[in-house]
């Protein structure tokens, strides 16, 4: 999901440029809902994986590029350095292939950008380098996800919504990821509940859970460690909103502390400051565009270990995470208060 929303800066400059253009986003049914009611986007299509060898798998494959490739397609845009993508392109007909690849698969492409892991820097500086690819200049510096009305959502989000104190967001999970590295960024679930006990002793302050149905659990073992007394101002969300309403719930909170996850960009999108608690990442890989963001990192020697779709090769509990205390996350969160003061103008609310 966070990924998907990342490519919303660089869907506003391509539909700025092209007015009328049929924008197409091939993408899976998970990422799909991240661009539902995206106005730059004219149609969200399923993602055309490689078939296995079988015949009834390979026929529906046949049909399904005949199809794109009757649509006529002029520009093809690969967002991900995977071989299989640049072939895509190729495979629906696009007149014109430019994108990203690793290295020495440049041939698969008409104008490519070389993906290098070795680069440290925000993933939007890439999107930047694609524009200026296609003879275009960077202007969009805000994601967008479209937010739906209080009326459609849940009970227990209109709770949330409707309250009038102070909200404190908490994702202390890595939700699905499918390199399966979700442990190897997930602060302990018992310091997040030190967060949560520190904000919960702050008269009038509501505390709330989120993330996705992986989540779960670890939210659990976050309640488990707060005090009973203090439970009445904290709601476990975690599994019980979908993606826009959870950008809605940011778009009324203060404040969010998350683990390097999607949530971060969700939060970039409805401009809510955010605390993010970075593992396995480098904090500049991590960092949105956003003028209320701050991230706490370790930063050990091996730091960042995480590269594409490789699973960090080092024992749990993760020593990057271990190694962040509470009181540099409440540090953090200081220096978003203080800098909110000095500019009323920055995040939500």
């Amino acid at each position: 999901m966070g990924d998907i929303i990342q490519t919303t800066a660089l869907l506003r400059d391509l539909r700025q440029f092209w007015p009328d253009a049929h924008l197409m986003y091939m993408t899976g049914t998970g990422g799909a809902g991240a661009l539902n009611g995206n106005a730059d986007v004219r149609e969200i299509v399923p993602y055309v994986r490689a078939p296995r060898i079988r015949l009834e798998e390979l026929v529906g494959f046949v049909r399904r590029i005949l199809s794109l490739r009757r649509r006529g397609v002029g520009l093809g845009i690969s967002l991900n350095p995977g071989s299989w993508d640049a072939l895509l392109l190729h495979l629906v007909g696009a007149e014109r292939c430019v994108g990203f690849v690793e290295p020495g698969r440049e041939f698969l492409l008409d104008e490519c950008i070389v993906w290098d892991e070795t680069k440290v820097v925000a993933r939007q500086e890439h999107y930047d380098d694609l524009l200026r690819l296609l003879g275009l200049e960077p202007v969009c510096r805000q994601y967008e996800l479209a937010l739906p009305a209080e009326s459609s959502c849940s009970e227990e989000v209109r709770r949330v919504l409707a309250a009038s104190e102070p909200v404190v967001a908490i994702a202390p999970g890595g939700g699905y990821n499918p390199a399966g590295c979700a442990p190897y960024r997930q602060w302990p679930a018992e310091r997040f509940a030190e967060v949560v006990t520190h904000f919960l002793s702050r008269e009038g302050v509501r505390v709330i859970l989120v993330g996705g149905h992986d989540d779960t659990e670890v939210a659990r073992r976050v309640m488990n460690c707060c005090p009973d007394v203090a439970t009445g101002a904290l709601d476990d969300l975690t599994g019980r909103t979908s993606l826009a309403e959870l950008g809605l719930l940011l778009s009324k909170a203060d404040l969010l502390i998350t683990n390097d996850s999607a949530p971060v960009w969700v939060a970039a999108a409805v401009r809510c400051s955010t605390v993010c608690i970075v593992g396995c990442n480098h904090p500049v890989v991590c960092t949105p565009l956003s003028s209320s963001f701050a991230a706490v990192s370790a930063q050990l020697p091996c730091s960042p270990c995480f590269s594409g779709a490789a699973v960090p090769k080092c024992q749990l509990p993760a020593q990057c995470l271990q190694n962040i205390t509470v009181a540099q996350v409440l540090a953090a969160v200081r220096e978003l208060e203080a800098r909110r003061e000095s500019n009323p103008g920055q995040g939500s609310r």
